[in-house]
């Protein structure tokens, strides 16, 4: 179980809450039913990646939308200026509630009978609480809404309550799943899940990838017009060697070094200067579950070079560590756990 309370957390409300969404991120959200949570992608007005999270659709005009923990600030801001300045006509109203609202996942192939031995009012089985529904419960007395989401490739559920119940049901939690030896953990195991299960996070999101560089083009919606789209078709971002989102795994069992540039051997050897790198690290970490140490990167042309034996050599350090090329869902690729 880990603590989630850090993420941006934005209600949106009003008649015209499904259309300004819609406008505000790359795919379809003004036909989520009430009830169920979509991941989201928003686009800067240059096309670039802004920013990701989920969207909760709480009732009919009601939403919660997730953001990222360290661009709660950034979004907020980004959405009072178009309702501002852009689309003042909308009637639309937008909250922070990021310090009204504790958060924690708890994730595992035990966790949904953790939870069944605490929660009151709401089925929890596979067929009730199906991946991506969002209903309201209580834990020891405290009113909850639960969402079946995970970050961590497995199957995983996030818990949230009022901040003043924030850390009773935390501790009520930890003592239902006392039996099956739950623990708490933090930033660097949460870290090490999501590289394994190939979910993006700040040094992918770094103001200079697309959605496509990101393996999320399909995210950008054909159907509707949307924040950022224009401007995503520039033919510099369409070219095919830009870099792309792909796996590394250490060929000789070294750490990988973070933001080491990626050579091709033979530039290695050679002594090639970093400004010709291929590309770089952009999240390395070891991963429990292969036994090896791997990363994220982005590489020029990147999805057409899996199997490729490449070098990343760290100019800080002077290490080189040579590595393969990998798809970057290294774990369950398929999600059969998360879906269990």
């Amino acid at each position: 179980m880990t603590d989630v309370s850090t993420l941006g957390k934005i209600e949106i409300k009003g008649p015209d809450a499904a259309d300004f969404l819609d406008r505000v991120y790359s795919n379809r959200m003004g036909n989520l039913k009430v009830g169920r949570a979509r991941y989201g992608l928003m686009l800067r007005t240059d096309g670039m990646v802004f920013d990701d999270g989920t969207l909760w659709r709480m009732e009919e005009n009601r939403y919660l939308m997730t953001t990222t923990t360290g661009n709660a600030g950034g979004v907020m801001k980004h959405l009072e200026f178009l309702l501002a300045a852009v689309w003042p006509e909308m009637k639309v109203h937008i909250t922070s509630v990021s310090d009204l609202w504790s958060g924690c996942a708890i994730a595992g192939p035990n966790s949904r009978a953790v939870l069944q031995r605490c929660v009151t009012g709401l089925d929890l089985s596979n067929e009730a609480l199906r991946p991506m529904d969002v209903k309201a419960a209580e834990i020891d007395g405290a009113p909850v809404w639960i969402a079946r989401l995970s970050y961590s490739g497995e199957l995983a559920y996030e818990v949230y309550t009022p901040a003043s119940h924030g850390e009773a049901v935390w501790t009520h939690l930890l003592e239902s799943g006392r039996q099956d030896g739950i623990t708490p953990y933090g930033l660097e195991a949460l870290g090490s899940l999501r590289i394994e299960k190939g979910h993006v996070a700040g040094p992918e999101l770094d103001g200079r990838t697309t959605a496509d560089d990101l393996g999320l083009g399909g995210l950008m919606s054909k159907k509707k017009h949307f924040l950022g789209e224009a401007l995503s078709k520039r033919e510099a971002l369409l070219e095919a060697d830009r870099p792309q989102l792909v796996g590394l795994v250490s060929s000789t069992g070294q750490p990988i070094p973070p933001g080491a540039q990626l050579l091709d051997n033979q530039a290695a050897r050679d002594g090639t200067p970093p400004q010709d790198a291929q590309g770089h690290v952009s999240s390395p970490t070891y991963g429990a579950a292969l036994g090896n140490y791997i990363a994220l990167a982005l590489l020029r042309n990147g999805r057409a070079r899996h199997g490729e034996d490449l070098t990343a050599a760290s100019p800080l350090t002077g290490e080189s560590v040579p590595v393969v090329v990998v798809s970057p869902h290294f774990y369950d690729p398929e999600g059969a756990r998360m879906n269990a």
